[in-house]
C-alpha cells in the first residue's frame, strides 16, 4: 500500500442562491460550483390509469465537479460526495449547501464511512485499487486483483467489503486484504448485509458467507443491470429494477415483484435506494418523456411498504437524472445527479 497527504490542498468555492416557484424561471449555471436552485414541486396528482402519485416537495440543488457518485453523511453533519469522472476529488456539503473541494490525487466512484470517520473508496481508471481517506486526509491506496466496479460499505464485523467483478473483496481497517470468488457479478451491484451475509446481484440475487466464503444465488428477477440491495428490519431485502421494485422474502426465499411508474426508471447504481425508518424504500430514476421515451430528467421514486403505494418525485427542469441517494436525519433525501448534488424535502 501507498500513502500520500493532500490536507493543505482543500480549495474553496462560493454559493449562489436562486430560488424559483415551480419549473419556470431561470436558474443558475449547471456548470458552476455552489450554485443552488430551490423549487416547489407540483401538488400530489392521480391520473387515471396512473400506478403511482405524483409527490410535491421542495428541490435544491449545489453543483460541483465531475460527474458526482457516492454520498455519505458525516458524523459532524456534513455531507460528502465523490466527484466522479473528470475530477480527483471530494466534496464537502455543509447542510445549508455551502461547499469545499479537497483534492486527494485519485477519480472517486463509491464511497462509505467507518468507524472511525475514514473514507472508503472505489476509484475510476486504477479499478484495482480501493483508497481509504482519513478526516486529514492522509490517502492510502490498496491493491486488489479484481477490478472493484461496484458498491462499498461498512461490514458488520467492522471490515470493508466491496463488489468485484468475479469477488467479493474485504479489508480490515489496517489493510488485509481477503477476495472471495463467486463468479460474475452484476456491474454497480450494491451490496448489504443481512442474517450475517453478503447480499450482492451475481447470477440473481446472491449471498456470500463470510466465515466460509460459501456463495448461494437465487433465481429470482433482478434485471440486467446492477444497483443497491436494502435490507429491512422485517427480514427482507428490496432493489430496484427499471419501472419495477422487488421484494426478497429471508425466511421463505421467496419474492415479490411490485410494478412501479413506467417513465421513471431505475438506472441501477450502487447506493440507489435507501429504506427510511418509517417504512419507505426510496430509489433514484431517471424520468423518461416524449414520444421514444427518452430521458428527460431526474428524481426520486418512493414506495410505502404498507400501503404498497408509489410516489414519484420528478426533479424541476435543469435537473440531471439521479446516481445514488442516502436519507438525512431531518427525513430530507440528498442525492448525486450529473454535476451536482440535489435535496429532496418531501414534507416542506
Amino acid at each position: 500500500m501507498k500513502s500520500l497527504d493532500f490536507s493543505s490542498r482543500a480549495l474553496c468555492r462560493c454559493l449562489v442562491a436562486v430560488t424559483l416557484v415551480g419549473c419556470g424561471g431561470s436558474q443558475p449555471p449547471i456548470g458552476a460550483p455552489g450554485a443552488m436552485l430551490q423549487t416547489s414541486a407540483i401538488a400530489p396528482l392521480q391520473l387515471p390509469g396512473q400506478r403511482y402519485m405524483r409527490g410535491k416537495g421542495t428541490w435544491q440543488m449545489f453543483t460541483s465537479e465531475g460527474y458526482l457518485a457516492g454520498i455519505v453523511r458525516a458524523r459532524n453533519g456534513d455531507f460528502w460526495a465523490a466527484d466522479g469522472d473528470q475530477t480527483t476529488s471530494l466534496s464537502r456539503f455543509t447542510p445549508k449547501g455551502k461547499l469545499r473541494v479537497f483534492q486527494i490525487g485519485y477519480t472517486p466512484l463509491e464511497m462509505t464511512l467507518d468507524g472511525s470517520g475514514n473514507f472508503w473508496l472505489t476509484v475510476a481508471e486504477y479499478e484495482d485499487q480501493i483508497i481509504s481517506v482519513t478526516p486529514s486526509l492522509k490517502v492510502t491506496a490498496f491493491s486488489l486483483t479484481d477490478s472493484a466496479d461496484g458498491g462499498i460499505a461498512l461490514g458488520q464485523d467492522g471490515n470493508i467489503w466491496f463488489v468485484e467483478a468475479t469477488h467479493i473483496g474485504k479489508l480490515t481497517p489496517n489493510g488485509k486484504l481477503t477476495e472471495y470468488a463467486t463468479g460474475l457479478t452484476q456491474g454497480e451491484s450494491g451490496l448489504t448485509w443481512a442474517d450475517g451475509l453478503v447480499w450482492f446481484r451475481g447470477n440473481g440475487l446472491t449471498s456470500l458467507d463470510p466465515k466460509n466464503g460459501h456463495v448461494t444465488s437465487y433465481d429470482v428477477p433482478m434485471g440486467s443491470s446492477g444497483g443497491a440491495i436494502v435490507a429491512a428490519p422485517d427480514g427482507s431485502l428490496w432493489y430496484a429494477m427499471g419501472s419495477l421494485l422487488g421484494r426478497f422474502d429471508l425466511k421463505t426465499k421467496k419474492a415479490t415483484t411490485y410494478k412501479g411508474p413506467d417513465d421513471f426508471i431505475a438506472y441501477g447504481a450502487p447506493e440507489d435506494a435507501a429504506l427510511t425508518p418509517t417504512g419507505s424504500v426510496w430509489y433514484t430514476c431517471q424520468r423518461l418523456g416524449g414520444h421514444e421515451k427518452s430521458v428527460k430528467g431526474g428524481g426520486f421514486v418512493r414506495f410505502d411498504i404498507r400501503t404498497k403505494r408509489f410516489t414519484a418525485y420528478a426533479s424541476p427542469k435543469g435537473y440531471d437524472w439521479g446516481w445514488d441517494l442516502l436519507i438525512a436525519p431531518d427525513g430530507k433525501i440528498w442525492g448525486t445527479a450529473g454535476r451536482a448534488v440535489v435535496v429532496l424535502d418531501a414534507n416542506p
